[in-house]
């Protein structure tokens, strides 16, 4: 599985060494990286890189090549959303993988982030779609979501429907040509 199809191996390696290896104890790992610059991708309304660089890689230095690497990254799952391309995680869609729950952090710090864009529009459907990633995720204790979780057979149910669920949450963004909003 390639997550990252426009950029050569060295850049991912780049990448992958950076978020898991260089950035701060608080920022996200690699495979959290991948959920925010998705949730990002899903957006009815492009932010500009000035504004979400700031939330991804914080106020401390980063390497020159960062910046730019994260907006092609972006540019290409975009894309890949446009084009109704499947949705590749850079992890198992196992909910007991603590590596879902690393993507479904940094999907929902996007939606937590930019709360007002993403309930202002469709509200009861995302709020339904995006459970899965919400439960995973683990950001909020909840003991409805504790016991999803511990639901081996709706959990794992769950996790299967995330790429399902990424193109729901693009199309209800962005809506066919012809279709109401």
């Amino acid at each position: 599985m390639k997550p990252l199809d426009d950029l050569g191996a060295g850049e991912i390696a780049r990448l992958e060494h950076y978020f898991d290896q260089e950035a701060g104890e608080d920022s996200l790992d690699f495979v959290g990286t991948h959920g925010f610059l998705c949730a990002l991708s899903l957006e009815p309304e492009l932010s500009p890189s000035s504004s979400w660089l700031p939330v991804l890689l914080g106020e401390g230095e980063v390497a020159a090549d960062i910046p730019a690497l994260l907006e092609r990254w972006l540019d290409h799952m975009r894309k890949q959303r446009y084009h109704d391309d499947p949705m590749l995680l850079p992890c198992a869609l196992n909910p007991e993988d603590e590596s879902l729950a690393d993507w479904c952090s940094g999907f929902m710090e996007v939606v937590f982030w930019h709360e007002e864009l993403w309930h202002g529009h469709h509200e009861e459907a995302l709020v339904e779609l995006t459970l899965p990633m919400l439960t995973f995720s683990g950001l909020i204790d909840d003991p409805d979501l504790l016991r999803l979780r511990r639901d081996r057979r709706i959990s794992q149910q769950m996790a299967e429907r995330i790429p399902d669920i990424i193109s729901e949450i693009y199309l209800l963004f962005h809506p066919l040509k012809g279709e109401p909003a």
